[in-house]
């Protein structure tokens, strides 16, 4: 690292009463080695806050293996994971899920006595494949998975030394992640805020220092529209990006209008977790007659539609998305033993989407066969939803757009409205994106499984 880079600031607190160098990640990275022994399991309870970003990028410089939790997870999910996995190192746990295994050897560090985990050298990130419930399942990220995916994110958006983003997105979310990694890489900087785009603090931030980048998932937009920031003082903003599902195409267009006027760009973006987590990048301005598209593939990947035996099908046809790269994650992890696993997945990914590309190998999303539904940009696993409340009766859920989610039941309750709130509360959504009603039989096909197609058009 020259010195110019170890000098230039890395993370800012909102408030100005701290600035990080990346010189001061780097020695905490060298900290981080020693006081853990070198261990590689590392759970992360993320928050928006100095050290708790200072301390993901310190374990991933120090070669660990770091899995990105919300630091706000349910105990009972966070203690079923921590004994699943049995982690080397709890970086920013609450006190109830430190246990007497752990001893505190930095401040919000804690290594855990006995034999280390068992790791892949590759391996560098976990992600939950549903954040927000804790899910027992990762997506595993190889160093190169990581590394390929922020030199895309950064050629396509054009991030430089001089750029700096925001904390608008959680740490332990793909996306936000992804933020911090390409800024940082770039040489860049982040600004630290637990503020949301509601609060004043956060755009007088974004102003003070000179914050250019803003990036968002869909229901970040319509309260930016709300909140007009084509009359807000930033006179440093000159891109936007836009990933975490499909925005509807007029606010695409009004921010793109609203970045043109200032001479910058608006940035629609797809992805999967998988991918580490970006796959497509468009500017919007200049590319006006591709409407609806989410760009082409990063550079370096490929993207291909297939029918249902895998043949790939031409411009124009639609069927279900492939991607090639170098950012396809190693596999999955459902156990501890799958931690010493190397890559058995392949470099192409069968995204569950469905969709076409025209002649130029732009893509256009049109429909999601997985289960599972983007709500608010976060990736909801509409399997868990079901478990939360299937100890009540029979139920199935649906995806309403990318704003909610239906659960449907057979049994009645005086009190939806009551159990809504404590699901989206628990779940981390905002209010009124899950909705429970009643049905009196939940249609099956003919193999006894749920007919999901239908509830989808009945929602």
């Amino acid at each position: 690292m020259s010195s110019d880079r170890a000098a230039a600031p890395a993370l800012i607190a909102a408030d100005g009463s701290q600035t990080l160098t990346h010189g001061n990640i780097a020695a905490l990275a060298e900290e981080f080695t020693r006081a853990t022994d070198g261990r590689r399991l590392v759970f992360h309870f993320g928050a928006q806050t100095m050290r708790s970003i200072s301390l993901f990028r310190a374990a991933v410089d120090a070669g660990a293996a770091v899995a990105l939790l919300d630091a706000g997870l349910g105990s009972e999910f966070a203690t079923e994971l921590i004994e699943r996995y049995q982690p080397d190192v709890l970086v920013g746990a609450p006190e109830g899920l430190r246990g007497a295994a752990y001893q505190r050897v930095l401040e919000d560090v804690w290594l855990r006595d006995g034999e280390p985990a068992d790791v892949h050298p590759d391996l560098s990130i976990l992600l939950s494949t549903s954040g927000s419930t804790g899910s027992p399942k990762f997506v595993r990220l190889s160093r190169e998975n990581v590394a390929a995916n922020t030199e895309q994110i950064i050629a396509s958006l054009g991030i430089t030394a001089d750029d700096r983003a925001i904390t608008a997105l959680p740490l332990f979310y793909s996306y936000g992640m992804s933020v911090i990694n390409t800024h940082l890489a770039a040489g860049g900087a982040v600004v630290v805020t637990s503020d949301s785009v509601f609060d004043p603090g956060f755009w007088q931030a974004f102003a003070d220092h000179r914050v250019s980048f803003l990036n968002g998932v869909p229901s970040s937009f319509a309260m930016l529209r709300r909140l007009r920031i084509e009359n807000m003082d930033l006179p440093a903003l000159r891109a936007i990006t836009q990933a975490g599902g499909k925005l509807n195409d007029k606010l695409i267009e009004h921010f793109a209008g609203v970045m043109g006027e200032r001479g910058g760009d608006f940035f629609v973006m797809y992805g999967q977790t998988e991918a580490a987590p970006r796959i497509t990048c468009r500017s919007v301005n200049g590319t006006e007659d591709r409407a609806g598209s989410v760009g082409p593939a990063l550079r370096g990947g490929v993207l291909e539609i297939i029918d249902l035996d895998g043949a790939v099908l031409p411009a124009g046809e639609s069927g279900e998305v492939r991607y090639r790269g170098p950012n396809v994650m190693m596999g999955y992890a459902e156990t501890a033993a799958d931690l010493a696993l190397g890559d058995v997945h392949g470099d192409a990914l069968q995204t569950g989407d469905l969709g076409h590309l025209d002649d130029d190998g732009f893509l256009y999303i049109t429909g999601r066969s997985k289960r599972i539904a983007k709500v608010s940009g976060l990736r909801i696993s509409l399997d868990e939803v079901e478990q939360l409340v299937a100890d009540r009766g029979p139920v199935a859920a649906v995806p309403r757009g990318d704003d909610a989610v239906v659960v449907y039941c057979e049994w009645d309750d005086d009190d939806f409205r009551g159990l809504s709130r404590e699901l989206t509360t628990r779940l981390k959504l905002p209010p009124k994106s899950i909705v429970l009603e009643h049905i009196e039989a939940i249609p099956v096909l003919n193999n006894g499984k749920t007919d999901y197609q239908s509830l989808q058009q009945r929602s």
